[in-house]
């Protein structure tokens, strides 16, 4: 079959390319943007199911109604601006930016797929409002090398990291789904994985930080760090070193680093039915399947319409958690009462 080729370039759209009911890659398709190019999605979708080259553009994903990036292929952008008001913008694949992720307003739902952010990307303008939520599962990760780090954020994903010594490449990953403790139990909607290469005697200062809105039900006065060294199955708690309900966070001294979540101090005795915050309820699932409707010049209007085709397709729902085992049966004993 042959590849087409379809270059997309900043000169033949000021610099700017429009969108006002979503964009397609069809199969076989090949798009290669210049850089300086700003792609704006208006109420639509972006589907990539060819080799959609958009690492040198800016997407823009506007509009009132929820939208998607999907499509068979994932997909790279230069800068990702979301600006959504009340609705949802849900991953349907993995993206990856080599710059910013900035909330104007909205949602942004990995759906069960994986944010990656360049070494110098950043989460701009996250807050209550306008924030990454993931109740199906899913990360936002960067990776990044940390020398003795005085507070360092990687990427403003809000796990701060103070340490005297060299930690190497670290991978930092955080997940919005509730955790379980053995089969039971619920945490806030927020994880954190970090893996560094130099990973013993750290003696670091480690602090989580959360929204109010990712409490999941629990009582914040009550929350305690945990930690897990078997990929989230099981918890053990970790003292803190300090704390604050104001300002969201819980500190701990840590000598190497696994998987933290917050949770109450009865972590594996509190109902296992997870919770979905007010503002994560905001969250839907979006099956939409969008023409390409492009704003440009005339010659570029026709050779969009002329190659870029295809539908979206929706991943697969995760299995649901398993639920809590059976109780034991209490066995009652007779007595006997001898009067005298």
């Amino acid at each position: 079959m042959q590849t087409k080729l379809l270059s997309l370039v900043a000169t033949f759209f000021s610099a700017a390319m429009s969108m006002s009911q979503g964009l397609k890659i069809g199969e076989g398709v090949v798009v290669n943007t210049a850089a300086g190019v700003n792609i704006v999605v208006q109420n639509g979708s972006l589907t990539n199911n060819g080799t959609g080259d958009l690492s040198n553009s800016n997407l823009y994903m506007k509009g009132s109604t929820s939208g998607n990036i999907d499509g068979n292929t994932a997909t790279t952008v230069n800068n990702l601006y979301l600006e959504k008001g009340t609705a949802i913008l849900s991953l349907g694949n993995d993206l990856s930016v080599r710059n910013n992720v900035v909330f104007q307003n909205g949602l942004l739902d990995l759906n069960g797929h994986n944010l990656l952010l360049y070494p110098a990307g950043l989460l701009v303008n996250e807050s209550e409002a306008n924030h990454i939520t993931g109740p199906l599962g899913g990360t936002v990760s960067i990776i990044v090398d940390l020398n003795a780090p005085a507070g360092a954020n990687p990427g403003n994903l809000g796990a701060i990291i103070t340490c005297s010594k060299d930690m190497g490449r670290v991978n930092v990953h955080r997940g919005h789904n509730s955790q379980m403790n053995n089969a039971s139990g619920k945490s806030i909607l927020r994880w954190y994985l970090i893996e560094p290469t130099n990973n013993s005697s750290l003696g670091a200062t480690f602090r989580f930080t959360y929204l109010d809105g990712e409490l999941n039900g629990l009582d914040e006065g009550t929350l305690n760090m945990w930690k897990s060294t078997t990929g989230g199955n099981s918890w053990t708690k970790v003292n803190a070193s300090g704390s604050s309900s104001t300002l969201n966070f819980i500190d701990a001294t840590v000598n190497s680093f696994v998987r933290y979540t917050l949770s109450s101090s009865n972590f594996s005795l509190t109902n296992s039915n997870q919770y979905v915050s007010s503002a994560d309820s905001r969250v839907t699932r979006i099956h939409s399947s969008n023409a390409v409707t492009a704003a440009t010049s005339p010659a570029c209007h026709a050779r969009i319409a002329a190659t870029i085709s295809g539908a979206s397709q929706r991943p697969s729902e995760p299995t649901p958690a398993p639920e809590a085992g059976p109780r034991a049966r209490d066995t009652l004993r007779n007595r006997e009462r001898t009067d005298r």
